[in-house]
């Protein structure tokens, strides 16, 4: 066994990254052109389209190339040349010079396009071969090396731990066409390398006992790249995940989903930022727009009053029936909007209805429950009784209570309706400082006028 060297390992790693990056960077010009130009531009006339056709079928050539020089590695002795002996130093020379005349093919077809965003792909096509080429000359240069400093009885293929344990650098050809360079510990690869798999996408980073673990960056053939924590193969930790549609997310992962804190940015530039719970974003901060609560076509402005809307919680993913919760909040006053339907079909308005009163009593049995589960003081019932919110052109009739909390010495006033809207109950609970009640009861009424009309304004 001829292990390689940690400096050429560490060159092969760099080499095989460049070329993916100069593939995907390729691909995204084919694309533009297969996509968005070619379709869409009635200025390139026939001939340029046809061209353009073929210079696509070059693009994805080159791009193909990229796995033959994964091979090429891995084949750097006469043994691995008989097993693998199209990907010698010969073929990829050969590979080169086809890259070389492509470039020469597209500089001559280029003379009669007249269309800028074609030719600006040119351009940006051409710089990206050029690195391609150059990634080429380090490939052959590496061999040559590796030639050079290998004696003529250690003539072993690189990567075959058949033979007992194996530490260090090297590299490790698996039957299923996967392909690891980088640090091993008792035959298996542990600690930092680079993992080509079968289906185009590279990895580069931790590795451990053959799995990817620790930090490290993902490269997926459809553009897709994650950098992060790894655990067990999945995305797992922190991390960054952009698509090639432009989308990021930066925040938690768990086995492959977003999970846990977390901002998706979507192309338009809307921001979801929230917490994530196996891929749903269920506690939700949405800026820049309203929330449109899709079930009951109600939208939740960035405020009501003078009161900023915080999350939003989707119960509804996860459990289905407790619908979602919008929180308001200012300086001297927090707010609380449920809607959910408890899997009923039909929800009255009437707010005499026994299914209103139900849950309305079970309302108020979950807050006194609540605060004895925090250790709070003392929960007192003020008052209960049915009214309407909202104003004198619109209102809504609900039940509500108004309670006396006292949270460790601070004593609240805490207002709770509940009602039904559009086949929905609607709860509201709203809390403020006993000593702010003055002003805490004028931003509560104003509050609630805008909710109603926010609830009527469809």
């Amino acid at each position: 066994m001829n292990s390689q060297s940690k400096e050429e390992t560490l060159e092969i790693e760099q080499v095989i990254l460049d070329f993916h990056n100069f593939a995907r960077s390729l691909d995204s010009v084919r694309k533009n052109l297969e996509v968005d130009i070619i379709p869409r531009e009635p200025s390139a006339d026939r001939a340029i389209k046809e061209w353009t056709k073929q210079w696509i079928e070059m693009i994805n050539t080159i791009c193909f190339y990229e796995r033959l020089v994964l091979f090429y590695f891995i084949s750097m002795d006469d043994n691995c040349r008989r097993k693998h002996g199209y990907y010698s130093l010969e073929r990829v020379q050969n590979q080169k010079e086809d890259v070389a005349y492509y470039i020469s093919i597209i500089q001559e077809g280029s003379k009669e396009v007249k269309n800028e965003k074609v030719i600006n792909l040119i351009e940006k096509a051409i710089q990206v071969i050029n690195s391609i080429l150059d990634v080429f000359d380090r490939a052959i240069q590496i061999y040559e090396n590796h030639q050079a400093n290998i004696s003529t009885a250690d003539k072993e293929c690189e990567g075959d731990f058949r033979h007992g344990d194996k530490n260090g650098h090297g590299t490790y050809i698996f039957p299923v066409g996967e392909i690891y360079i980088g640090q091993c510990k008792n035959g298996l690869p542990s600690g930092h390398g680079i993992v080509a798999y079968p289906d185009g996408s590279i990895y580069v980073g931790g590795v451990e006992k053959h799995t990817m673990r620790g930090q490290g960056t993902w490269t997926l053939v459809d553009g897709i790249i994650y950098e992060g924590e790894f655990k067990d193969d999945m995305m797992c930790g922190q991390g960054t995940l952009k698509s090639a549609e432009g989308s990021k997310y930066v925040g938690e992962f768990k086995d492959n989903v977003f999970d846990g804190e977390g901002t998706l940015t979507s192309p338009d530039g809307t921001i979801y930022r929230g917490t994530w719970r196996e891929g749903i974003l269920i506690n939700q901060e949405i800026e820049g727009k309203p929330y449109l609560h899709l079930a009951s076509g109600t939208e939740f402005p960035e405020k009501l009053a003078n009161l900023e809307r915080g999350n939003v919680t989707n119960y509804e993913l996860t459990q289905p029936g407790l619908g979602i919760s919008v929180g308001y909040n200012a300086h001297n006053i927090k707010a609380t909007i449920y809607l959910y339907n408890l899997g009923f079909q039909k929800i009255p308005r009437c707010a005499k209805s026994d299914l209103i009163a139900q849950d309305f009593k079970k309302a108020i049995v979950d807050i006194y429950e609540i605060y004895k589960r925090c250790g709070y003081d003392a929960v007192v019932k003020l008052s209960e009784e049915r009214t309407n919110i909202g104003s004198s052109h619109r209102s809504l009739e609900v039940l509500s209570a108004c309670l006396l909390i006292s949270e460790y010495g601070v004593k609240c006033i805490s207002h709770l309706y509940l009602g039904g809207y559009n086949n929905h109950f609607l709860k509201i609970r709203c809390t403020y400082n006993e000593e702010d009640a003055t002003q805490g009861k004028e931003t509560l009424s104003l509050f609630l006028s805008q909710v109603v009309n926010q609830l009527f304004k469809r």
